[in-house]
């Protein structure tokens, strides 16, 4: 394993994707990524991806080190600042709305127990609480309570307008501390904190905070959602094969004289067939117009040869979305987000309007229960393709392109804008 041979002691990484996330991948060596990380060598792995509300922390075996996933500073509003005091590394979550505007509180040491490694060192029974302050005031009280009781006093400045503040302990014994920090000026410091004392580190291969491995199955969803769909709107050769499926309709609906069908059969039959079914109500039983269901087979095709949409100019260039590719400077890459973007058109914009066109014949006064429910699933589909649309696209496109967006925005409104026209 090449990290063996570097001269380094401790080392950091840094990468966007959490480590599970690349659970089916192998070094030339054979060493899959989990294994690299769980080198004693490795101090701390920085990651990112996954946008959960606060820092997810991960511990990587008993001689691996600490995972730190972090917020995302557009939709989190959160950044991370890393302290290391005596080579023990504690990871600090900022509020960016707050950073330069409110005063900023650190405690540096002791370790809290949740960011224990085998690199930190916590068997000290005599030590200083340490806490830095970016206020250029040395008289501020920073009174401990709980299981230890004080005040922290300035001792010295350090770079940058930094303040350390200690408070002294002596004789602890081995166990888990809890202690709050707060100043009594109205500084609005309020640091909570469980640390541990201790002679050795039992650490485990954690499980992971999210399913990432399960998020791989995706990947494969959308050749069967495609033909699904392909089959359900395809609007060529209308009557092909579908005098079989009018029959095994009618036997279920029980319209059939020789309705022999138990249960069981049936439900596996409807389960089975169902985009045989739709295609039969939306290309024949409906009577749905032409221009509507060539409108759906376009709206279907158009990913696959058409960008879905563009983003930020890139060397002055615009790079652009196309089926499961991303093309940047005019060389295409696959790409799992183009494959997101392109699963959320089809199971969002595209499939809002199949349902509601699979569902013409109950459109009248006896049935405005059916009506309203349909309208509900179309609209929480609709919500879901524009909260995707400014929440996830927003963060590779600027304000411009977002509300050009091809598969999000302008198909969504020539589709509207034909079934407002045609459809009834």
């Amino acid at each position: 394993m090449i990290i063996n041979s570097l001269e380094e002691k401790e080392i950091f990484i840094l990468t966007h994707h959490p480590v599970d996330k690349a659970w089916l991948l192998k070094s030339n060596k054979g060493n899959s990524y989990d294994e690299i990380i769980s080198n004693e060598k490795v101090y701390a792995i920085f990651t990112g991806h996954m946008h959960p509300r606060e820092v997810k922390i991960v511990h990587h075996g008993s001689k691996g080190g600490l995972e730190f996933c972090a917020p995302s500073p557009f939709d989190n509003r959160k950044a991370g600042l890393i302290t290391i005091d005596n080579g023990n590394l504690i990871y600090h979550e900022v509020h960016i709305p707050y950073f330069g505007k409110k005063p900023l509180f650190f405690l540096t040491y002791p370790t809290p127990t949740e960011q224990i490694s085998s690199h930190h060192f916590f068997n000290s029974k005599n030590f200083d609480i340490r806490v830095i302050s970016y206020i250029p005031n040395e008289n501020i009280k920073l009174k401990i309570e709980g299981d230890i009781n004080g005040y922290l006093l300035y001792d010295h400045s350090l770079n940058k307008g930094a303040l350390l503040y200690k408070y002294h302990v002596n004789n602890l014994k081995e166990g888990k501390y809890n202690i709050h920090i707060f100043d009594e000026n109205g500084f609005g410091c309020n640091i909570n904190t469980e640390f541990t004392i201790g002679n050795k580190y039992e650490g485990k291969k954690e499980k992971y905070f999210f399913p990432t491995r399960f998020l791989i199955t995706y990947r494969f969803c959308i050749i069967p959602f495609f033909i699904f769909l392909l089959i359900i709107i395809f609007p060529f050769f209308p009557h092909l094969n579908l005098c079989i499926v009018k029959k095994l309709e009618r036997s279920i609906e029980g319209k059939s004289p020789n309705n022999t069908l138990n249960p069981i059969l049936k439900y596996l039959i409807i389960f089975l067939l169902s985009p045989f079914f739709l295609r039969l109500r939306l290309q024949t039983t409906l009577k749905i117009k032409p221009i509507i269901r060539y409108a759906l087979f376009i709206s279907l095709i158009y990913p696959l040869i058409l960008p879905i949409h563009f983003m930020e100019r890139i060397n002055g260039k615009i790079g652009y979305n196309i089926f499961v590719f991303v093309v940047l400077d005019g060389q295409a890459y696959y790409e799992h987000c183009a494959l997101n973007n392109l699963l959320i058109y089809y199971g969002t914009t595209l499939l809002s309007f199949v349902l509601f066109s699979s569902g013409k014949k109950f459109y009248n006064k006896s049935n405005q229960v059916y009506i309203i429910i349909n309208c509900i699933i179309g609209i929480i589909l609709i919500c879901i393709s524009l909260y995707f649309n400014f929440y996830v696209v927003a963060q590779s496109i600027s304000l411009g392109y977002l509300f050009f967006s091809t598969a999000y925005i302008l198909v969504f409104i020539a589709l509207l804008i034909l079934f407002i026209i045609f459809f009834f």
